[in-house]
């Protein structure tokens, strides 16, 4: 090859390959090497072979390659995380934060936001436990039991639950059986209800019209022999070269899915992994617009001795065992339980549980109080959350029973991974489960422990409650919280305050006072559902709505339909009788309560529930604070403030069991709005006097007092 030898100082450089593939360097320096008379006497030529070099080269590419195609990956699925996080976060919060505004006006509306709510949470505890499941396949940790479990009961539990959600979008979802199938399996219930339910509700997702079926059979022929799962849709379909691709983790099978229907992708990779770790597999088949069928095999077992049953037997077992388990449980009376978690919310929630079962729960903020309780008092059970500061709960637990206590204790986790069962039984816990806390799963676990039994009878909804929320034309209406015996004196009063409203509202609409009939139906709009009468909801708020809209006629229907109503509703001291008897005659209207005089003292209505004692009181103290701003604007004549003022108080006084105030504050209400300042002079008067005649709770009061004294 031609050399350059124009400059001095230039290297030139030729790139070489040999036969054998090995790779050089010729490089040739120009530059003249000198002799001792400092004459050219020649060139600098190297020959240096550089095959490593190449290969190394070669190897750093790709791993670059790949290393953005790593970076690129963990990008897509960091923002489809983001994504599919932020969206239930979104909907807890946002319906969270309108909770505790109190923009719900009924329990109806909030009743919606919880549900919301409680979806939402569901949905983002399935997705961390996916991000785990596959965490933890991929690190090799992954375990499945071998236990004994009901194929069938298992796919209906999920098709039961899952049933909701097909609802929602207007879809079928069937479950069935071919042939015979075993009536038990060696397998993990657990495993399997979660592949069953990834499948469904993918086939729901990716379905808009048509349904969803679930097909069980067997097949003996495989060895061993396997059950077979197909799940069936009449979905979008699957394009044949990408259905093997929507088994990899964070995948699917085209972009735009994601962007139409959202997921993360992991369902179906951890659903084959399981399947696998079973002795089966997932395969699929589809096409597009055709729909999709997911096949699911899982090896039985061995089957000596098991019963293959058809559908008919299988139908009939689940039904008597759903009968069973939707029962109330009824604990044994005055069974002691000390709930340890240093989780104020975590203790609220257990303890309002356990006490409205009938138990009578302690607390205990950590371990080492929870020791000292226990030492202290004999307790039935123990629920223990493990992770505290101070003492934790394996240490309480391995303490307790060090010192010789053989209380059932039960550990409260948040630890989900599989096998930490066997650290927890380590320890000395009878059992435990997962938070967060599955209220159903927490009282059946109690009262297995306990010795409590289930109560078919109590689980049936009252003789007399309403059918899908509407009275029957003469069945009495009975409040849904008559079961509890703590409201029964709230819901008397609330009996006995609608026999005298009722005759208000229809002379109200009668004399073609929309105003006043509006602030009537928004009151009995949602004073009605508080106390359990849910079925005042509705025709209160369409009559406060043709009320605003000053519609003559249909506020006639409307109250028509409240006064129907309210000729029927019955305290729990007549609910025994109610369904044998006639409807109840209205009682004679009430007077409205007078402002009191001389020492009359005015209780809240809520004062039996002492743990609203504090807030009763928190009530009394704020009217003191308010009366001097009523004055103010009555002085002011702001009629504005002070129909805000009254407002606030028409709501605010009821909530905490003060309903004397209610009637004043509506009337100064209207009056303000109307700018009567002498009707406004007296209403004012007359709640000036009803909070000066208010009294705290007994407990309360002494509580004060005694603070006060310190």
């Amino acid at each position: 090859a031609a050399l350059n030898t124009g400059e001095a100082q230039v290297n030139n450089t030729l790139h070489l390959r040999a036969a054998d593939g090995r790779a050089y360097t010729l490089q040739v320096n120009c530059a003249p090497v000198l002799t001792a008379g400092n004459k050219p006497g020649g060139v600098l030529v190297s020959l240096d072979d550089i095959t490593a070099i190449e290969e190394y080269s070669i190897e750093l590419e790709k791993a670059k390659n790949d290393a953005d195609s790593a970076n690129r990956a963990k990008s897509d699925f960091l923002a489809n995380m983001s994504h599919e996080i932020r969206t239930p976060m979104n909907a807890i919060l946002g319906f969270t934060e309108l909770l505790r505004r109190g923009y719900s006006h009924d329990d109806a509306a909030a009743r919606r936001h919880l549900n919301t709510i409680h979806s939402s949470g569901t949905h983002l505890l399935e997705l961390i436990n996916d991000i785990l499941d596959l965490s933890k396949v991929e690190s090799g940790r992954l375990e499945v039991e071998t236990i004994a479990c009901a194929p069938y009961a298992l796919a209906h539990q999920v098709v039961t639950a899952m049933s909701v959600k097909a609802r929602e979008k207007g879809l079928a979802l069937a479950l069935e059986v071919d042939g015979t199938i075993p009536e038990r399996i060696a397998s993990d219930p657990a495993r399997v209800r979660q592949i069953v339910t990834n499948l469904i509700g993918n086939a729901i997702k990716f379905t808009e019209s048509g349904g969803v079926t679930v097909v069980l059979a067997c097949d003996p022929d495989a060895t061993p022999t396997q059950l077979r799962i197909d799940v069936i849709d009449t979905g979008i379909g699957i394009d044949s070269d990408k259905v093997d691709s929507v088994f990899e983790p964070f995948v699917q099978a085209d972009s735009s899915v994601n962007r139409r229907f959202g997921g993360t992708g992991l369902g179906l990779a951890i659903s084959r992994r399981f399947a696998r770790a079973l002795g089966g597999d997932i395969v699929a088949s589809s096409r597009p617009g055709a729909g999709s069928t997911f096949r699911v095999t899982i090896a039985t077992g061995p089957l000596d001795g098991v019963a293959m049953v058809d559908a008919t037997t299988l139908c009939a077992g689940v039904e008597a065992e759903t009968a069973v388990e939707t029962a109330r449980w009824v604990m044994p009376p005055a069974a002691k339980v000390l709930v340890v978690d240093d989780g104020a919310e975590n203790r609220e929630l257990v303890v309002t549980v356990l006490g409205e079962a009938g138990l009578r729960p302690d607390e205990a903020e950590n371990g080492q109080i929870a020791v000292d309780m226990a030492e202290a008092t004999a307790y039935d059970l123990i629920l223990m959350d493990m992770q505290m500061p101070v003492m934790d709960g394996f240490t309480a637990t391995r303490t307790l029973r060090e010192r010789g206590f053989e209380t059932p204790i039960v550990a409260l986790t948040a630890n989900a991974m599989h096998g930490f069962e066997h650290t927890l039984q380590a320890a000395g816990c009878t059992g435990y489960l997962t938070k967060p806390v599955d209220i159903d799963a927490l009282l059946t676990l109690v009262g297995e422990v306990l010795g409590g039994r289930r109560d078919q009878a109590a689980a049936a909804p009252p003789a007399a409650a309403v059918a899908d929320g509407r009275p029957t034309d003469t069945a009495p209406i009975v409040s849904r919280l008559a079961d509890r015996p703590r409201m029964h004196g709230v819901i008397d009063k609330f009996v006995a305050r609608m026999h005298a409203q009722m005759p208000r509202i229809e002379a109200a609409a009668e004399a073609g006072q929309f105003e006043a009939l509006a602030h009537l139906a928004h009151w009995l709009k949602g004073a009605g559902g508080t106390v359990g009468f849910d079925v005042y909801t509705e025709p209160a708020a369409e009559l406060e709505a043709a009320a605003k809209a000053a519609d003559a006629a249909r506020c006639t229907q409307h109250v028509a339909r409240l006064a129907a109503i309210s000729a029927r509703i019955v305290g729990p001291a007549l609910a025994d009788t109610a369904a044998d008897t006639s409807p109840p005659v209205a009682a004679p209207p009430a007077p409205s309560p007078a402002p009191p005089s001389g020492t009359a003292e005015v209780r809240s209505s809520l004062e039996g529930m002492p743990r609203l004692h504090g807030v009763i009181s928190k009530f009394i103290a704020r009217m003191e604070e308010q009366l001097p701003v009523f004055e103010a604007a009555m002085a002011a004549t702001d009629f504005a403030a002070l129909a805000e003022r009254a407002h606030w108080l028409k709501g605010a006084a009821g909530t905490v069991g003060f309903e004397q105030f209610t009637d004043p504050a509506i009337a100064l209400e209207e009056a303000a709005r109307a700018q009567d300042a002498v009707r406004c002079r007296g209403h004012l008067d007359g709640i000036a006097a009803l909070a000066r005649a208010m009294r705290a709770p007994a407990a309360a009061a002494a509580e004060t007092a005694s603070g006060e004294a310190s």
